[in-house]
């Protein structure tokens, strides 16, 4: 079997970033010495669960992003077994001089007093707890600059996750770690919410592989070593001049909708945002003279309003009663100001089920929260909203009156460690803006873009926050995509990304005639940000093999959006049994070959099996 050898890069210890491409499990330590050029954007942590000695070498001989360790009542971090490994004193100082985040696991509020006392006498100046108590981590949020996340298992379906999300705001943990089983629609759903994932898996390649392809912000693992290289072998499946791996497709989200059509905020706007792809509608609500919510970004209504002449109307929504808004216009002269029902009917139709409403709110009246839960409670939609706002009091009240709504909280650009405080403040994530006094460059690193993305995407990673930044224009769209921003903000959310893939679409397990090799070239299905279905050209990134079975990663690299699948199963089948069956929708021209080829390397036949096999499985699949 043909054996591709590609070069390494090790990476920063403050970012875990993928390079390097094309080893065996055979090869790999072969070619450890080499590097190549880094390829991978905002990959997720590597997280090391410190559980023992072995564990505990891979400080000094790893790429360790953040660790996560058991700390006990006498002031020392524990292995799997509750035996003393070394003090959390000595421990600290090893990781806060390799830059390593932080997180302590503690399991009862006993363990947390003993905590408190070394945290605050250690003069740490940042740390994590993680727990699945909520009596501990309700009193650890209390704790100044102290983070919190919550841990959970076996969230692998949407109603789970909405609940892990409710459990998470109400300790203000904007990070979940999940220990049991999931998936990929489960961690993107977490994630579309406001909230990062941190996986915990295994430490073998094909684990590895998987988790990094759920999109989390983390993966929590005892033991690096695999991680990092598959983090390696994926990046150096990028084969284009300009392309790279996303650590996670990035969240399209609709500023007041699909404005470059419709009006700001309208019915309209909202709807067909979410038939171009946006997965996400940033809206604003204001409270009318008579107790109304109604969508408006301005108070004041003359930007936005006409009369019937066309004339710019005046007034304020404050000021004004429902009927007079709706006796106006908005500016195309056709569509009326929208209300929130009108707003929540629109998002339970078949057109924008799946879209998510990022609510902010906008004006500073307590009623205005107490209308709104009461709103979200009669439609029923709570796990379809996000909250933002730049008010903190109104942010507050929102988590005490809808627990189940994950918050953030506005800012202007600004440095990380204002940020967080003030996210902490509210027990909030952020969403903040990328452009304002001076942009990201003036706050983060001292490098170009590239350099301050990387800078702000560590520093809030590495204190369980996601990266949601605001408001990017058509121009300015790639630099949010191609430096890994996780929540694009943007008025133009068609042109760049509606026909980009969002999602790769592979099975498990596939047979074929012949065995892929490293580089073997194989077109696969995905879907786009439009909902579409496409045909896309992947690299084959050989993790394992086993006489007649391969296990490899399916990359794919467009120069716009890169992306890495799970771990695919190939069987070898005999080749007087053809997987594909000879059936006539399965063999047709389906590749960019022209040969009836799945963009196999030669166009050897064996490729074409495997491809038109991948492609009939996922379509059976999807059929069931």
């Amino acid at each position: 079997m043909k054996k591709f050898f590609c070069l390494i890069l090790a990476f920063a210890v403050s970012l875990g970033l993928f390079t390097g491409f094309g080893k065996t499990a055979a090869s790999a330590d072969a070619d450890a010495g080499e590097t190549t050029e880094n390829k991978f954007v905002a990959a997720p942590l590597a997280v090391l669960e410190i559980d023992g000695e072995k564990s505990l070498a891979e400080i000094d001989e790893e790429n360790v992003d953040a660790a996560i360790m058991s700390f006990t009542l006498t002031g020392e971090i524990a292995d799997k077994d509750g035996n003393a490994l070394t003090t959390a004193a000595e421990l600290a100082t090893k990781l806060a001089l390799k830059n390593i985040a932080m997180v302590y696991r503690i399991e009862n509020s006993v363990i947390l007093e003993a905590f408190k006392a070394y945290y605050e006498a250690s003069g740490l100046k940042a740390a994590a707890v993680a727990s699945s108590s909520s009596s501990v981590l309700i009193a650890a949020a209390e704790i100044k600059n102290l983070n919190v996340y919550y841990i959970a298992e076996d969230i692998s379906d949407r109603d789970l996750a909405a609940v892990a999300i409710t459990q998470a705001n109400a300790f203000g943990a904007t990070t979940i770690i999940l220990e049991g089983e999931t998936n990929y629609d489960t961690v993107r759903y977490i994630q579309s919410r406001l909230k990062s994932v941190w996986v915990k898996t295994e430490s073998d390649k094909v684990s590895a592989a998987n988790a990094l392809y759920l999109g989390g912000y983390g993966i929590v693992t005892p033991s690096v070593k695999n991680l990092n290289e598959v983090m390696l072998q994926i990046s150096g499946a990028v084969k284009s001049e300009n392309g790279y791996i996303l650590g996670r497709s990035p969240y399209i989200v609709a500023h007041r909708g699909l404005t470059t059509v419709h009006s700001e905020n309208t019915v309209g706007a909202i709807v067909d945002a979410a038939k171009s792809g946006a997965n996400h509608v940033e809206i604003d609500i204001r409270k009318t003279a008579d107790g109304k919510i109604v969508l408006l970004h301005d108070d004041d209504i003359k930007y936005a309003m006409r009369n019937a002449d066309g004339t710019a109307a005046s007034g304020r929504v404050s000021n004004m009663t429902l009927a007079q808004l709706k006796a106006l216009k908005m500016s195309d002269m056709t569509s009326e100001i929208a209300t929130l029902d009108e707003i929540f009917e629109a998002a339970l139709t078949p057109e924008a089920q799946d879209l998510i409403l990022l609510i902010e709110i906008k004006g500073e009246e307590a009623e205005l929260i107490n209308l709104f839960a009461e709103k979200i409670s009669e439609y029923n939609i709570a796990s379809r909203i996000a909250v933002i706002s730049f008010y903190p009091a109104q942010i507050l009240r929102v988590r005490a009156e809808i627990p189940e709504v994950p918050t953030a909280v506005l800012l202007y650009t600004t440095g990380g460690a204002n940020a967080f405080e003030q996210a902490k403040a509210v027990k909030s994530g952020i969403s903040m803006q990328y452009s304002g006094k001076g942009g990201m460059k003036a706050f983060y690193g001292e490098g170009g873009t590239k350099e301050a993305y990387k800078t702000a995407y560590e520093y809030f990673a590495k204190r369980g926050l996601p990266l949601w930044l605001w408001t990017y224009e058509a121009d300015s769209m790639k630099e949010a995509v191609k430096n890994g921003v996780t929540g694009i903000t943007t008025n133009d959310p068609v042109n760049y990304t509606a026909n980009e893939v969002e999602t790769l679409l592979v099975n498990e397990t596939v047979e074929v005639n012949e065995l892929p090799a490293n580089g073997s070239e194989v077109t696969i299905k995905a879907r786009t940000y439009s909902g579409e279905e496409k045909n896309v050209t992947t690299t084959a990134v050989v993790l394992e093999e086993s006489g007649d079975t391969v296990k490899a990663v399916l990359c794919y690299d467009s120069g716009v959006f890169g992306l890495s699948s799970r771990a695919v199963t190939f069987k070898k089948v005999n080749k007087g049994n053809d997987p594909s069956g000879g059936d006539s929708e399965n063999s047709g021209n389906n590749g960019s070959s022209g040969s009836g080829c799945f963009g196999s390397v030669g166009g050897t036949a064996a490729l074409c099996g495997l491809a038109a096999v991948a492609i009939v499985i996922l379509r059976k699949k999807r059929e069931n």
